[in-house]
């Protein structure tokens, strides 16, 4: 279902106090879901945060990913090495166990 973006956002905004009531009652996300849609699409969850917070959200989130995305893609390219050389390693050691475990040298 394709909703106008501007009456999400006016609906977050009127209802805020309310959903922050919930929220803080604790209530089940499934009861969260059915009763608070929109805070569960883009557009109603970056409108609460606002609401909540005073930073936009969207906004916020693609600058650091400017100016901190080439520094992350190293890291996670790094973390990636570092897991495939951990699984080759526990490999590598399996075959040898088993190897041993079958005679062989």
């Amino acid at each position: 279902m394709i909703y106008r973006i501007d009456l999400v956002k006016e609906l977050v905004k009127c209802t805020y106090y309310t959903q922050r009531k919930d929220i803080n009652k604790g209530a089940s996300i499934q009861k969260l879901c059915e009763e608070w849609p929109f805070l569960f699409n883009e557009v109603g969850m970056a409108e609460h945060f606002q609401e909540l917070t005073g930073v936009n959200l969207i906004e916020t989130f693609l600058a650091n990913v400017d100016k901190k995305g080439e520094h992350l893609r190293k890291f996670l390219r790094y973390v990636d090495a570092q897991k495939r050389k951990q699984v080759l390693d526990a490999l590598l050691k399996l075959q040898t166990e088993k190897g041993q475990s079958n005679g062989c040298s």
